[in-house]
């Protein structure tokens, strides 16, 4: 595909290695030396490259045999988690009734019903527990919060490839260190290390994460965005810009390519 669209196959190599971080983060870990820890295998790529390079064209070619993976998951997934809901639903409705019971009990009535609430609730957390984790792990919408929404429904599994720098662009403007909003740089650091983080419930048909959570990324960067970063003294000292493997391939712009006869 580099060799048709005329582009340096490091352009396609940085896409295809995150693809492959991505599927294998949350999965294995590397053990470089015995008296290391294993790391999780979550890379965070900056492939840099110009305007009008073609790279959204090559990152979307090297992302379709995985979606096409996972959209035939999704089919076995919606089965899986149907079922889920709806002994979920059961529950709840049971717990619900319950309370409502407990209400309108006599005193000595209602130690023998908030028992049974108790045991109704733990069963709930043990299903929420293995509820089925949905296959689809890419994030079209690449922010934090999005990452723990994601995480919530994969168990803990999450990739941003994007062949925008929208993530990049925010830790150096600083949006993910101000007042308000936690400290959510220190959030994604956890997931490129396969942290533990804590999520919270979103919606009713969101559940918690409380585990070790993954991240790779891949942004596509232009040249005048890094130069901008390396001069981010918090980046650096935290160990934001360290985390990124840099990819700077010779890239062609589409106006100076030679076209076939």
């Amino acid at each position: 595909y580099s060799t048709i669209r005329e582009q340096p196959v490091a352009l396609s190599a940085s896409c295809l290695i995150a693809l492959y971080s991505s599927i294998f983060q949350g999965n294995h870990n590397l053990t470089i030396r015995d008296s290391w820890r294993g790391e999780p295998l979550c890379l965070w790529i900056a492939s840099l490259a110009a305007s009008g390079s073609g790279k959204t064209l090559i990152l979307n070619a090297a992302k379709k045999p995985l979606e096409v993976c996972m959209n035939e998951d999704m089919t076995t997934y919606n089965i899986e988690y149907d079922a889920y809901r709806a002994q979920l639903d059961s529950m709840v409705g049971r717990r619900q009734v319950l309370i409502n019971e407990m209400k309108g009990a006599e005193p000595n009535e209602r130690g023998e019903i908030i028992d049974t609430i108790k045991e109704v609730t733990e069963d709930m957390q043990i299903l929420r527990a293995q509820a089925p984790p949905n296959p689809q792990y890419l994030c079209d919408d690449i922010t934090v919060n999005a990452f723990r929404k994601m995480w919530s429904r994969t168990k803990g599994v999450a990739a941003g490839l994007s062949s925008e720098s929208i993530l990049i662009t925010n830790i150096i403007g600083g949006r993910f260190d101000r007042a308000g909003d936690g400290d959510q740089s220190d959030i994604i650091r956890k997931a490129w290390d396969g942290d533990y983080i804590k999520t919270h419930r979103v919606t009713d048909t969101e559940d918690d994460w409380d585990d070790r959570a993954y991240l790779s990324l891949l942004q596509m960067v232009q040249p005048s965005i890094l130069k901008i970063f390396a001069k981010n003294k918090a980046a650096i000292e935290r160990g934001t810009f360290q985390r990124f493997l840099w990819f700077w391939p010779k890239v062609v712009p589409i106006g100076e390519r030679e076209m076939p006869e």
